[in-house]
């Protein structure tokens, strides 16, 4: 009797592990997503500290001192499952993720490539799985997905090889993984709008759709804001949406060649597609017609 339990037991345990490790189906998936657009917090559970040591803390808890962390939202159970099993990755945090891992060079890039289909369903689809989620302060800093955008790519790009291999790729990827610096504009951007929230606060669910996920459909966004509430807004107060009208203007104009040039000269290593970046900030400059660089 004792062996007929045993043996009933491990055929438990083996069927328990086999429904755990099972993969959602398409019609769960697609309820999954459409409770995420409904949720305040989407695919995220939580604020938390990410400390340098592996340990991670409350919101009000930071690292402790000589140890440094980021803070971002955590992911709900569901997520987390989600990319275990179907190797489905929502609302991707750039600075929670391993450069490597996020390559996926094993799948072909597919992590990668559904960050940017994020991406462009965020775009077009009201914040998609982040409908809700987009105004959730904190969840993503800017400032953290910049510095990891920056690393990526100077990881990435001192392989040669992978870089000929993706080049398409890696080039596509550019468009949609932030990699500008956190620098003086995207600084003053922050502040200028949450000076604004500050002062009024029907402005806050902007100001952190600025400060968590920037994109150029953020310049609409205010001017749209400001015409809706013009009769509300003091003197004062128009003039600093003004102000950040300009900066937003500033921050998404054209490429800078001389700050590229800069960027790219600051890279640590000396290989092949630096010098072709700094030769090709040296012989072309913003009034160069598209048909001569092609």
């Amino acid at each position: 009797m004792p062996k007929v339990l045993l043996v009933l037991f491990i055929a438990v345990l083996l069927n328990a592990f086999t429904v755990k490790a099972q993969e959602y189906t398409s019609a769960s998936i697609k309820q999954t997503i459409q409770d995420f657009k409904k949720d305040p917090r989407g695919p995220y559970l939580r604020i938390r500290w990410f400390c340098e040591d592996g340990t991670m803390r409350e919101p009000k808890d930071p690292c402790p001192e000589g140890v440094d962390g980021i803070q971002h939202a955590s992911y709900k159970p569901l997520t987390e499952n989600l990319a275990e099993r179907n190797h489905l990755f929502f609302g991707e945090i750039l600075a929670a993720a391993d450069k490597n891992k996020f390559w996926d060079a094993a799948q072909e890039q597919s992590r990668l490539k559904q960050y940017q289909l994020n991406k462009y369903l965020q775009s077009v689809d009201n914040g998609w799985i982040l409908e809700k989620a987009q105004f959730y302060r904190g969840a993503i800093q800017s400032e953290d997905e910049e510095a990891w955008g920056i690393e990526f790519y100077e990881w990435l790009l001192k392989d040669d090889a992978r870089l000929e291999k993706n080049y398409y790729v890696i080039r596509q990827s550019l468009k949609d993984i932030p990699h500008s610096g956190d620098d003086n504009i995207a600084q003053r951007m922050r502040s200028e709008s949450k000076v604004i929230a500050e002062e009024f606060p029907k402005f806050m669910d902007v100001r952190v759709k600025i400060h968590g996920q920037p994109e150029v459909s953020d310049l609409a966004l205010v001017q749209n804001f400001r015409q809706e509430y013009s009769d509300e807004l003091t003197p004062a107060l128009k003039e600093q949406f003004d102000a950040l009208v300009a900066t937003l203007n500033e921050y998404y104009a054209p490429i800078n060649l001389e700050r590229l040039k800069n960027q790219v000269a600051s890279i640590n290593g000396d290989f092949d597609v630096k010098q072709q970046l700094l030769k090709f900030t040296t012989d072309f400059d913003n009034n160069t017609p598209a048909y001569d660089v092609i």
